[in-house]
């Protein structure tokens, strides 16, 4: 027996800088002593390095109206994110030189279009220690990738306008060049997935593959909810957290409205 079910997930790809050591986290990494002494300030005072999230902003895109020539007014969805880290945005670090940190711009395509899988194999279909087949295609969408392709052009025209205000940023992980081959190689090689995987309970009718209905109820499961990122019919833009909140006090109402209808609950409350 097989059963599949589609899921979808956020991917970035990032170009590294060498930024002023004072401006990165690593200076934290690196220095054991400075990261006791900011633990220290962040639990006695509730400041220092311990309160920033490191990323801090983030920017959303039309990839087909990059700025200049963006449509502010426009009601579409960006399909773009941009968001600077003080970090590195990949795994491999280079060596510092001396008085460097790293920072990252982060590009994500907002609106992936690549659908991965989770099936259920013949084995697990009886034995809940087996886990699941997940196969999360990344980039499997061939729209993707021209999102990318432009946002990390884009991106480092950012870094290039912060070298022209005098701030001394310095690119060590980007494309060789901005052919679609350079690109391209660089997004297979740095691409992280972003761990935002949702929809594989989707609320849709059932006749189109749903799992869930309006009101969070599990097809053909008497007195079963799910409540989380799974239930969403499509990938949400950004970061699904505060969705997921949503979807958890709404579904707290309706259970609360049924309780109501089966008189459980007193009218005054």
């Amino acid at each position: 027996m097989s059963f599949l079910i589609v899921q979808q997930d956020h991917v970035y790809v990032p170009i590294s800088f060498y930024v002023p050591a004072r401006d990165s986290a690593h200076r934290v990494v690196a220095n054991p002593f400075l990261a006791v002494f900011e633990l220290i300030r962040f639990f006695l005072f509730g400041t220092g390095f311990f309160l920033s999230v490191i990323s801090e902003y983030f920017c959303y895109f039309h990839t087909q109206r990059l700025p200049p020539h963006h449509d502010k007014t426009s009601h579409q969805v960006p399909d773009l994110e941009l968001f600077w880290t003080a970090a590195y945005g990949s795994y491999k670090f280079p060596k510092f030189p001396a008085g460097k940190g790293a920072g990252s711009v982060m590009i994500q395509t907002s609106l992936p279009k690549s659908l991965g899988t989770v099936r259920l194999s013949p084995d697990g279909a009886d034995d809940i220690k087996v886990d699941p087949i997940v196969d999360p295609k990344y980039l499997s969408a061939p729209e993707d990738w021209e999102v990318y392709r432009r946002g990390i052009v884009f991106a480092q025209e950012v870094g290039r306008e912060m070298r022209k205000g005098g701030y001394p940023v310095e690119e060590v992980q980007v494309p060789a060049s901005h052919s679609n081959e350079d690109l391209d190689e660089h997004i297979r090689e740095f691409a992280i997935a972003s761990q935002h995987l949702v929809s594989s309970c989707r609320m849709k009718p059932r006749e189109e593959g749903g799992v869930v209905d309006q009101r969070l109820k599990v097809y053909g499961i008497e007195g079963l909810r799910i409540a989380d990122g799974s239930v969403f019919p499509g990938m949400v833009a950004s970061r699904p957290q505060a969705t997921v909140v949503m979807i958890a006090e709404r579904c707290a109402d309706f259970i609360r409205q049924g309780w109501k209808e089966k008189g459980l609950f007193p009218e005054h409350q």
